[in-house]
């Protein structure tokens, strides 16, 4: 679905094909992006090379991540788990691709229309196997064992043990633990009697939802805050523009200000209804680490865009001409700068924007400190700061597709179309990016037996 939008369907929004895009390099000199492989075609009369993006490595990279996860979790070995068969099919995908780019005259073939259903079915036919699926479909982890170590209570036992001078005991929880030999946490989660409670994994679909009345509330509180954050943004920017020069306005600063400013006050607003996200690619972040479900993440988005849609058209509605003239605050790479530099900078920036959520907002961190919760919009806020005083100047700092799309659709010129794909694809990256770390490398907790 990934790569089929991004090739076939995307030329009707963007008005070219994306992928072909970024794969010639177009106007750039260069690739469109830093090609993670570039494999030299042998025996080929057209040439060139087979090139390997980072799509094809980084999706197909999370369901392979994902087993070695479930692997390290279920403490299976390397033939009995789950990697080694992905990282097989992962390795065949690669080669029919291979084969495919060579077959189709120089044209090229998406590598993920091979990659992907070669290792998710792979894990489905495994899992379907090993009595896995259930499991790995719907809470992604195995059960862990108890990691009570204290509180054992004794167990009824039978007569020969009684005779030895043995107990079998267990811990309060029910499960069965023997004495000097504990399975326990280890690394960042590793505490014995928590003071904090992790939320459940959200569902992929929860139909539920949409008979609630705080599911509509918080679709519209995204809608306002991403409608008043687009207002005062844009009037900001194009403030500075109107100006004779950056010493007679607010200068980079103050866009910089404004951004993380709002961000930090409607933040601060919307948390406790919808949990603030003002962005799709929070939302597609939260997503990935299974704190909303799909149903959600979805609605969120769309209103996030609509939001940020009536907000442009609010400020254009208010000054039409200074707003055209001036740019409308519609995102671009500035000249002097190739694609592949500015979908780089929107990476990194939405890295650093969706891990400061993560971070901000772990349960763990609002346990031990009773006022985090107050002040995590601050972090978040001051994050969106200083992204935007070090990519302004590169592409006038997206880090936000909604925000993006707004200011496109009402500017509505052709050179804020021609870029606007990195808008999208570089926060998606970024956020999933900044998921993958915190999910499996910062909160994950590993197990392991202790005698």
């Amino acid at each position: 679905m990934y790569d089929i939008f991004w090739v076939f369907v995307s030329k009707w929004w963007f008005r070219e094909s994306v992928m072909i895009v970024v794969a010639r390099g177009d106007k750039s000199g260069e690739d469109g992006i830093p090609m993670l492989l570039k494999i030299p075609r042998m025996f080929d009369p057209w040439g060139g090379y087979s090139i390997i993006g980072f799509g094809d490595i980084i999706l197909p990279g999370l369901l392979v991540t994902f087993a070695l996860r479930y692997d390290w979790l279920a403490n299976k070995r390397l033939k009995s788990g789950y990697f080694l068969g992905t990282m097989s099919a992962y390795g065949l995908g690669l080669l029919i691709t291979y084969i495919a780019l060579n077959l189709m005259d120089g044209h090229g073939q998406p590598a993920l229309l091979y990659i992907v259903p070669f290792i998710l079915g792979t894990l489905t036919v495994l899992g379907h196997k090993r009595g896995d699926l259930k499991t790995l479909w719907t809470t992604g982890e195995p059960e862990r064992p108890c990691p009570h170590k204290e509180s054992f209570r004794t167990f009824n036992v039978s007569r020969e043990k009684r005779k030895n001078g043995r107990e079998r005991r267990g811990c309060e929880s029910g499960c069965e633990q023997v004495p000097g030999k504990t399975t326990e946490p280890i690394g960042t989660s590793a505490q014995s009697d928590k003071d904090y409670k992790e939320p459940p994994p959200a569902p992929l679909f929860e139909p539920g939802e949409l008979s609630s009345w705080s599911f509509w509330r918080a679709g519209i509180a995204e809608f306002i805050a991403t409608f008043l954050f687009l207002y005062i943004t844009v009037l900001t920017v194009m403030g500075v523009k109107r100006a004779p020069n950056m010493c007679a306005s607010v200068g980079i600063q103050g866009i910089a200000w404004a951004f993380g400013g709002m961000i930090f006050a409607l933040v601060y607003c919307t948390a406790g209804i919808s949990g603030g996200h003002i962005n799709p690619a929070v939302t597609f972040g939260l997503f990935l680490a299974r704190k909303l479900s799909l149903t959600r993440a979805v609605f969120y988005m769309v209103m996030q865009c609509l939001g940020a849609i009536c907000g442009a058209g609010v400020v254009k509605g208010f000054q039409p001409s200074p707003y055209q003239t001036l740019g409308g605050g519609a995102n671009t790479v500035a000249p002097g700068y190739t694609k592949g530099s500015g979908l780089g900078a929107e990476i990194i920036g939405t890295f650093v924007l969706v891990y400061t959520v993560f971070s901000a907002t772990d349960a763990k961190r609002s346990a031990r400190d009773s006022h985090v919760p107050i002040l995590a919009p601050l972090p978040i806020g001051f994050a969106v700061f200083l992204v935007h005083l070090a990519t302004i100047p590169i592409t006038g700092t997206g880090i936000n597709p909604a925000r993006s799309l707004g200011a496109a659709i009402i500017y509505n010129k052709d050179h804020a179309w021609d870029d606007h794909w990195i808008f999208w694809v570089g926060p998606f990256i970024g956020a999933a990016l900044a998921a993958l770390y915190h999910q499996l490398v910062i909160r994950a907790i590993p197990f392991k037996t202790r005698s």
